[in-house]
């Protein structure tokens, strides 16, 4: 409409603006407009002496004004303040502009980020000439004179370097207060750090915060530090803390000297700590003092190819708890050779000395040939009838070779015979059925006392009935020889003992013969994702070897042959496991190494296998199916298998020295009975 007003006249009446009819515009009251909206009367606009009034119709509620984007820039609040909003990319600010005429500058007011809000309030009355505003600290401000001289305790905190400048004289820093300190700080990293503290109660001891450095060197007293080194004109330099003394030479030598003369080193070698002389034929010695008096109790000679001399008299060897004591004492090529002398297993439970002989001149200790342990009971001659291929294993003159390949020898039968009378033998030990039988014929034509051991079950066993004890291996042998007596193999003297570590790969060891079964274990191989080495030689070798061809598993499985004790130690010490696959065992013994080494050990149920180790770890010899799947099962767990309990028991009762002592009083027994 052209002309609303002619059209329409509201009178008063309230004009709705919305659907819903709560929101609408009104004048009922005269001279004033009034805005509701959601039903609820919110401001008016009306007169007052000519000033226009914006009212809230609402008590306690504010007036704010916001950006199309919801940020709050104004606020008038109905608790007596005006707030100037910011938002997320800058505080408020207020700003003063100049007359337009000079520009279009101005004097702005903003906050920066404070952690707490606070508020200025200003003085009652305007201040002097040349007085500026201060606060209390509580935000009350106030107007104070400013003079020229300020006292150190009221400068302030600038922006901007400040520089103590003299053109002639000293700048001197005092703190005249009683014992008070001097003390130069800074930001570090924006940080507040004390660099220097000089303490005016030692009279001004400085305490630095962090290194000092003096390229030109530092004079104490007489000692000069300087570069690498230092220096003491004279006297003695002494070392005195209250805590440790700390050598750290990231060279890895400590190096001694005697006026520029070097005499030792200490050195770090691969992390092996080694001590070495530096001149060329002079010892190392090590004294002491002993009720007052110096003494050399250790020497060695570097002139002699480093004899030891100790002058104590006394030795104790004591271990970490894996294996008894050990001397070695080596041959003269080389070292290609040791001989072991080895202290007794805690199943001993004694003490003993071994006193060496006083006369007779020059003399040779012998071993018991098939124990390598010195024996202590001088009634005894022993005499070892065995094929050729042992002989290495018993160097001494009472090795005789007695060839035993056969069950029915007459030769072997009179030779026997002509040993036994001879060497006046009184017991004969025969070790395997071969051995056994061969004993049996021999007792019906010398009068021999005869002892039996049995190392495995065959499918015919031999039998014993005639002689005087037998002895079997494992508990399961007791089935077929229920009077005999076990006696079990024992580990191997020779292998230096450590816990494996696990990260090698799994090994079997064993002859190559068909009872071993390791070609079930190539064949249970397949599929898995770890390394297997075969130990061992034997007739097998070649058919072994084409059956992992045969299966493309070269790449997984190796079979290793000639290896000697001190390999075998090694290929213990790093493998992950051990398995049996024998059809039938006396023991096996290389069970009771690998468990000696805390390897898992797992397989058929053969030998001492089941007195040992958890029926969880064993499968049925003779059910291939169940073999298998037990492999395929224990060589992912083989890591985290815990054998240590079994190593314990390996060193209370399977050891060659436990087993000496059984078979000894057995001798004794034997022959006690037969005077």
């Amino acid at each position: 409409l052209a002309d609303f007003t002619a059209a329409v006249d509201l009178n008063g009446v309230e004009l709705l603006l919305d659907a819903d009819a709560d929101t609408s515009i009104s004048a009922d009251t005269d001279d004033r407009i009034d805005f509701k909206i959601a039903n609820t009367d919110h401001f008016s606009l009306s007169s007052s002496s000519g000033d226009t009034v914006f009212k809230p119709l609402t008590d306690a509620k504010d007036l704010i004004f916001q950006q199309f984007d919801g940020n709050k820039v104004l606020e008038i609040n109905d608790s007596g303040f005006v707030g100037i909003g910011g938002n997320s990319n800058a505080a408020g600010e207020i700003r003063i502009f100049e007359d337009t005429d000079d520009g279009n500058n101005y004097v702005g007011l903003k906050v920066g980020n404070v952690s707490t809000a606070y508020t200025l309030v200003f003085p009652n009355a305007d201040g002097s000439n040349g007085q500026a505003m201060v606060t209390n600290g509580s935000g009350v401000l106030s107007f104070t004179d400013v003079t020229a001289n300020v006292a150190l305790d009221d400068v302030q905190t600038g922006d901007a370097a400040v520089t103590l400048a003299t053109s002639a004289g000293n700048i001197t820093i005092d703190a005249q207060g009683n014992d008070t300190d001097i003390i130069f700080k800074g930001t570090d990293g924006s940080a507040d750090t004390t660099f220097l503290t000089l303490d005016g109660s030692a009279a001004g001891a400085a305490s630095f915060n962090g290194a000092i450095t003096a390229n030109a060197g530092v004079v104490i007293d007489n000692i000069t530090i300087d570069g690498t080194e230092i220096d003491l004109s004279s006297g003695d330099l002494t070392l005195d803390v209250e805590g440790d003394i700390v050598l750290d030479a990231n060279g890895a030598d400590v190096i001694f000297k005697d006026d520029g003369t070097e005499y030792g080193r200490v050195t770090n070698s691969s992390t092996d700590f080694v001590i070495q002389t530096a001149v060329s034929d002079k010892d190392f010695v090590i004294k002491g003092n002993d009720g007052g008096s110096t003494i050399t109790p250790f020497t060695i000679d570097m002139s002699a190819g480093g004899d030891l001399f100790l002058t104590g008299g006394l030795i104790d060897l004591k271990n970490d708890g894996s294996a008894v004591s050990q001397i070695k004492f080596y041959c003269e090529s080389s070292n290609a050779h040791a001989q072991t002398l080895q202290g007794a297993p805690h199943s001993e439970s004694a003490s003993n000395t071994l006193t060496l002989p006083s006369s007779g001149g020059n003399s040779t200790l012998v071993t018991d040939a098939s124990t390598s342990t010195l024996t202590n009971n001088s009634d005894y001659d022993l005499y070892i009838f065995a094929d050729k291929t042992l002989e290495h294993h018993f160097q001494n003159q009472r090795f005789q070779i007695f060839p035993n390949k056969f069950r029915f020898n007459l030769f072997a039968l009179f030779k026997l015979r002509k040993l036994i009378k001879d060497h006046k033998i009184q017991i004969l030990h025969c070790h395997g059925s071969k051995s056994i039988l061969l004993g049996r014929w021999v007792s019906w034509i010398t009068k021999v006392e005869l002892i039996a051991t049995v190392h495995a079950n065959k499918k015919r066993p031999v039998a014993t009935n005639g002689f005087r004890k037998t002895i079997v291996v494992n508990e399961l042998l007791k089935k077929t020889y229920p009077a005999a007596e076990v006696i079990g193999n024992w580990v191997n003297p020779k292998l230096e003992i450590l816990n494996s570590s696990r990260d090698g790969n799994f090994i079997a060891v064993g002859r190559l013969e068909k009872i071993k079964r390791f070609d079930l274990l190539i064949h249970a191989w397949k599929g898995i994702d770890e390394k297997l080495e075969i130990i061992g030689d034997g007739l097998e070798k070649n058919n072994l070897l084409a059956i992992i061809k045969d299966n493309n598993l070269a790449d997984q499985i190796t079979i290793r042959s000639e290896v000697n004790s001190q390999e075998l130690g090694n290929i213990y010490r790093r493998a992950k496991g051990l398995i049996i696959t024998s059809s039938r065992e006396g023991g096996p013994r290389v069970a009771l190494e690998a468990a000696a080494f805390n390897l898992p050990v797992f397989g058929t149920n053969v030998g001492v296998m089941g007195e040992l180790f958890p029926q969880e770890v064993l499968a049925d010899p003779n059910n291939e199916e169940e073999v298998i799947s037990l492999i395929r099962s224990f060589v992912p767990l083989a890591k985290n298998i815990d054998v240590s309990a079994i190593k314990e028991r390996i060193f209370e009762s399977y050891t060659v020295e436990s087993s000496a002592k059984k078979v000894g009083k057995i001798y004794d027994s034997v022959l006690s009975n037969s005077l």
